[in-house]
């Protein structure tokens, strides 16, 4: 028997447990163990490793749209934990975790020919640590390092604690929203937005689903979704997408068939990048002109 654990962070978190422990009791495969008040859930398995990833498929489909979730085994660490010392993505990003209430300032002197984001802790889902998020980071790197998202129109889909909105922003993208269903979410990355001074003509951040938001003409979209939401909105995305536009895809594994589903839905829109970061796979996609 093996443990798995579940974290759900919101105010929804009891009720999504109480649905989860009902829809996997019926299956005589797991036994639910607790809810604890952070938010986590103990199940355990009666079968194989396979059993854990049939689990996790049938929990992709269970959880509302835009819901955050933490998922690890027995035996490994929280993925998406905050951090507590700064870290680097890539060659030019550095995340530094912030609790002072005053707004730090030379931001750029600690990493010079570079780009600084100021993190506050907290329980929307994008801190920097988690392998999806640090992948969208690297994917703006190389999308700023080839000029392809200077004085650009972006749209952040489900954007947590609004990290890669204000990257966007920081890398020179003239308009960004950044949208996400949890208010409290929206709450931090307007936090975030203003320990890191950027513009509010410049960014926004909304309470909206990706199916409320408006996506006309738009440049570059980035979406760090789990599979179910991502691949039910990909198609809109790239019809609502300029031709000669960019997405940026992340939230599965390597070895997900959903990152195979996310291919066929692109159809013929052109793979121009992808990064692999402890097994999870983040994709670049450009729309083709005309």
């Amino acid at each position: 028997m093996k443990d798995l654990f579940i974290q759900i962070h919101g105010k929804a978190s009891l009720a999504i447990t109480r649905r989860i422990k009902r829809e996997l009791s019926a299956s005589g495969h797991w036994i639910f163990r607790s809810h604890d008040k952070e938010g986590i859930v103990c199940i355990t398995s009666l079968g194989s490793d396979e059993g854990i990833d049939s689990l996790l498929s049938q929990l992709d489909m269970l959880l509302p749209q835009g819901i955050d979730v933490t998922v690890f085994k027995q035996g490994e660490e929280i993925i998406d934990a905050p951090a507590e010392r700064p870290f680097a993505v890539g060659r030019k990003i550095l995340v530094v975790p912030w609790n002072k209430d005053e707004i730090p300032e030379s931001k750029h002197q600690s990493n010079p020919g570079g780009f600084v984001l100021f993190v506050r802790p907290g329980k929307a889902f994008g801190t920097g640590t988690h392998p999806s998020t640090r992948g969208c980071l690297l994917a703006l790197e190389w999308l700023y390092d080839h000029g392809l998202l200077a004085d650009k129109k972006v749209l952040d889909i489900g954007t947590g604690s609004g990290i890669l909105a204000i990257c966007a922003v920081l890398m020179g993208a003239k308009d960004v929203m950044g949208i996400d269903i949890d208010q409290e979410a929206i709450a931090l990355a307007r936090k975030n937005q203003h320990l890191n001074q950027c513009p509010e003509e410049i960014l926004r951040f909304e309470k909206s689903s990706a199916l409320e938001a408006s996506m006309d003409d738009l440049e570059v979209v980035l979406a760090n979704l789990v599979p179910s939401i991502r691949n039910r909105i990909l198609k809109r995305l790239l019809c609502r997408l300029r031709p000669g536009g960019i997405v940026v895809l992340s939230g599965s594994k390597a070895n997900d068939p959903s990152a195979m589903l996310t291919r066929h839905k692109a159809g013929k829109q052109d793979f121009i990048k992808q990064f692999l970061v402890s097994g999870w796979m983040t994709v670049v996609l450009r729309k083709e002109e005309g």
